[in-house]
C-alpha cells in the first residue's frame, strides 16, 4: 500500500490497519478517539432507555412484545425455518449458526415476521446510534438458530464463545430472544461499561495493532482486571429484546452441548467518521 492509501484508511470502517509504520505510530487508538470525538458531537436522545444503553452499553427489554403478536410471530418463525429457505450455516468453533434471511420475506404470508423486519428497534437504535436509521433500513434482518456442540476443553480460542470486540467505534446488535435462555444454551455475555474508552483499553488497542492485530479483537483476563469491569450472562426468558453497543467486550456463554436457541437478530453499523466525511454506510 501506498502512503497515501495508508493515511485514507484510517477514515474508514476497515477494522484494522495494514500499515505497521502507522500502528507503531499509534493511529489504531487514533482512529477510536477520533470516532468517539464525532459520535459525541452528536445531539443525544434524553430516553431513559438510550441514557442506559449510552452508560452501560447494554439495555434488556422484558415482554418486549404484546404476548398474542409475540405467539403469532413465533409460529411464523416455525413455519418459515421448516421451509428452509435462504439460510446459511456458520461454524463458530463446534457450534453451529444457522441463520435465515429475511430480506425477502413475504408479508403476507408472515406479517409479524415482516413487521418485524421493516421497524420496531429503529427508533431505539438511531437514538443509541446519535443519527437517523430510517424505517426501510433492516439492519440485516434474520433469524438466527444457535446448536450447542462445544465444551469447555474443545473451546477455539478464536472462536465467540471468548471475550471480544466487534470494532473500535460504537455499533450496535439486536435479539429479540424466541426462546428461554441462559448460559446452557449459548447465553449472550457482556461486560457493562466496556464500551467506553479509558486508558487502559487504549493502550490494548496500541498493542493489539503493534502485534497480532486481528480483525476483533480478543479481551484478555488481565484486561478486564485492569478495568475492574465484570462480565454479565444475559440469562433471560423468551419474548425479551436486548440491544447491545458491541465494539463492548461480548461473547457467547459456552453451552451445553446439543442444546439450542433462537433469535430475530438485527445488526447496525455505520460509518464512524461520516460527519468528517459527508457520508454514510453500512459497513461489512
Amino acid at each position: 500500500m501506498s502512503t497515501l492509501s495508508d493515511l485514507t484508511r484510517i477514515f474508514t470502517v476497515a477494522k484494522t490497519l495494514d500499515s505497521r509504520a502507522l500502528n507503531l505510530a499509534g493511529a489504531q487508538p487514533f482512529r477510536a478517539l477520533i470516532a468517539r470525538g464525532l459520535y459525541d458531537v452528536r445531539p443525544k436522545s434524553h430516553d431513559p432507555l438510550i441514557a442506559e444503553l449510552a452508560r452501560t452499553g447494554i439495555v434488556v427489554c422484558e415482554n418486549f412484545l404484546l404476548s398474542d403478536a409475540f405467539e403469532d410471530l413465533t409460529r411464523e418463525v416455525d413455519e418459515y425455518m421448516g421451509a428452509n429457505v435462504n439460510s446459511t450455516v456458520i461454524q463458530d468453533g463446534a457450534d453451529e449458526i444457522r441463520r435465515y434471511s429475511l430480506g425477502k420475506v413475504d408479508p403476507t404470508r408472515f406479517p409479524q415476521l415482516a413487521q418485524w423486519r421493516s421497524n420496531p428497534v429503529n427508533a431505539l437504535v438511531s437514538g443509541a446510534e446519535r443519527r437517523s436509521v430510517g424505517r426501510n433500513f433492516d439492519g440485516g434482518a434474520l433469524i438466527e438458530h444457535v446448536t450447542i456442540g462445544v465444551d469447555e476443553e474443545k473451546a477455539n480460542p478464536q472462536d465467540n464463545t471468548h471475550l471480544h470486540i466487534d470494532t473500535f467505534f460504537n455499533t450496535h446488535k439486536v435479539w429479540l430472544y424466541l426462546d428461554d435462555v441462559d448460559a446452557e444454551n449459548g447465553a449472550f455475555v457482556f461486560v457493562p461499561g466496556s464500551h467506553l474508552l479509558d486508558r487502559v483499553r487504549l493502550w490494548h488497542e496500541y498493542l493489539e495493532s503493534t502485534g497480532e492485530n486481528r480483525r476483533s479483537r480478543r479481551i484478555g483476563d488481565d484486561e478486564l482486571k485492569e478495568r475492574g469491569l465484570q462480565q454479565r450472562v444475559v440469562e433471560c426468558r423468551r419474548n425479551t429484546l436486548v440491544v447491545a453497543n458491541t465494539c463492548g467486550y461480548h461473547s457467547r456463554s459456552i453451552g451445553k452441548p446439543g442444546t439450542s436457541r433462537r433469535a430475530l437478530h438485527k445488526e447496525f453499523r455505520f460509518n464512524p467518521f461520516s460527519l468528517a466525511l459527508g457520508s454514510q454506510r453500512k459497513a461489512g
